[in-house]
């Protein structure tokens, strides 16, 4: 009898500690919208440079196309 009372309690000591386990649920979402922010971020971070690498060509070529008058400053 004793032995099925302890396996009782055990079970409800098991089904606590799994109500114990949302937090370490939450923590998973944390780590998913963080890595969903991150990739979202690299993205951004990435159009933005071919933007900006696209401008800096644009502005070389102009230069490049600008005559001078021979002298030198």
């Amino acid at each position: 009898m004793t032995n099925f009372i302890n396996t009782i309690k055990e079970r409800q000591q098991r089904r606590d500690q799994a109500g114990n386990q949302e937090a370490g649920l939450t923590t998973v979402e944390y780590i998913i919208i963080l890595c969903l922010i991150a990739i979202f971020a690299f993205g951004a971070w990435k159009r933005f440079g071919t933007s900006v690498n696209e401008k800096v060509k644009g502005s070389a070529d102009t230069v490049d196309t600008l005559e001078t008058d021979g002298t030198e400053n």
